[in-house]
């Protein structure tokens, strides 16, 4: 016999057991694709730091060897040291900054996709859990009826028909439990397989608890702050922002200022050496361009904005349903319905196919239980991903 209770818990906090915190934890640790995009990501903040300074300072020099009337020889040696102007400089370290901050927000999607991957699999490893119990006691009852008929078929009192029956019904019992087994290692395999192949004990049988914010505004805004996603987008938009500063900046021209020594027979000659480059042509598509990404990362992050809040809306509501038909199930449902049946053919009110019928009707309603359950917290579960991710990472 199974008794669900949900739970709803008296605060805006998730909830869960420390072995689920654990699980989860453990996966983003260990997960390879995380790992090499974090080693990437190492990689991206020092490539994000280069060309923050001037260029290197550059020293020539020259010897010439002196043919003609006028003998000796002569020499030439220029140090110089090219640089833009100072804002500039500022303008590049503050788009490396936000390069930075874009791709830790692209880490944190990665890692994302990884939790919500690995929650999905969770919350089915955990239908499958309880769907093996309930099997199993499905089983162990369609054995001992199966032994109860064998008896009385031995004594005569039934026929072959009967016998035959039984034993059908405890064939499909046992089949859909070792299905069930099978599907539950699966599900195992997929952990430990998100877990970096590295093996673990799980022992859950129950799901998360969460409870529903009413006022799906609320939600809305809590979920908005906490998206990875918008988030990148935003960087991305100051990102560009800085780009097109940039891009307006290229008009100044660049400098090179330097040293300048020359020596011939009677002559020597020492002095400083400017020099200027103006960027006529090279600049005048630069501008345009950063406007034009400014412009597509607006459009994006309204659409994302749009789509997102019809999407959490959906759920929203979803939740509400599901929640509602769980306890209407609840309530129409008898859990003692099986001893009834058992009790009731035992006294020969009901017939044993009139058994096997009632039983089926009831498992059915089971089933829907189990099915509609693990419908819901899925449903909880993509509702508040953000939230859920943030308290596991932090």
């Amino acid at each position: 016999m199974i008794k669900y209770i949900f739970l709803i818990l008296i605060s805006f906090n998730i909830a869960f057991s420390q072995s689920y915190n654990d699980i989860l934890r453990n996966i983003i640790k260990n997960n390879l694709e995380i790992k090499a995009y974090r080693e990437q990501l190492n990689s991206i903040k020092f490539e994000s730091k280069t060309g923050l300074l001037p260029q290197n300072p550059s020293i020539e020099y020259s010897y010439l060897s002196g043919i003609g009337l006028i003998p000796g020889n002569k020499q030439e040696l220029t140090i110089s040291q090219p640089f833009e102007f100072p804002s500039i400089y500022f303008l590049k370290s503050d788009i490396a900054s936000y390069q930075i901050k874009y791709y830790e927000n692209k880490f944190k999607e990665l890692m994302l996709q990884v939790f919500e991957n690995a929650q999905d699999i969770l919350m089915n490893y955990i239908y499958q859990t309880k769907l093996v119990a309930e099997l199993e006691q499905r089983s162990i009852s369609s054995e001992n009826m199966l032994n109860t008929i064998q008896t009385r078929f031995d004594a005569g009192d039934v026929g072959i028909l009967e016998l035959n029956k039984v034993k059908s019904s405890y064939s499909v019992d046992k089949t859909k439990l070792n299905i069930a087994k099978l599907n539950l290692r699966s599900f195992k395999f997929e952990l430990i397989n998100l877990n970096g192949g590295e093996s673990f004990e799980i022992n859950l049988n129950e799901y998360f608890q969460v409870e529903l914010i009413s006022n799906f505004d609320s939600l809305f805004l809590k979920i908005k702050d906490l998206d990875n996603y918008l988030n990148t987008l935003i960087y991305e938009e100051k990102l560009f922002d800085k780009k097109l500063s940039l891009a307006k900046s290229g008009w100044l021209p660049n400098f090179d200022i330097g040293y300048r020594y020359e020596n011939e027979p009677e002559f020597e000659y020492r002095g400083i050496q400017l020099q200027m480059s103006i960027p006529l042509f090279e600049n005048s598509n630069k501008v345009p361009k950063a406007l034009s990404d400014i412009n597509f990362i607006n459009l994006n992050k309204q659409s994302y904005l749009s789509g997102l809040s019809i999407k959490k809306k959906i759920l929203f509501e979803k939740s509400i349903e599901l929640k509602k038909s769980m306890d209407e199930q609840k309530e129409l449902i008898d859990f003692s319905q099986l001893e009834l049946n058992e009790k009731s053919y035992k006294l020969g009110h009901i017939s044993l196919t009139q058994y096997y019928l009632d039983n089926q009707l009831y498992y059915e309603i089971l089933d829907n239980i189990l099915i509609n359950e693990l419908e819901y917290y899925k449903t909880i579960s993509n509702l508040y991903s953000q939230i859920i991710f943030s308290e596991i990472i932090n």
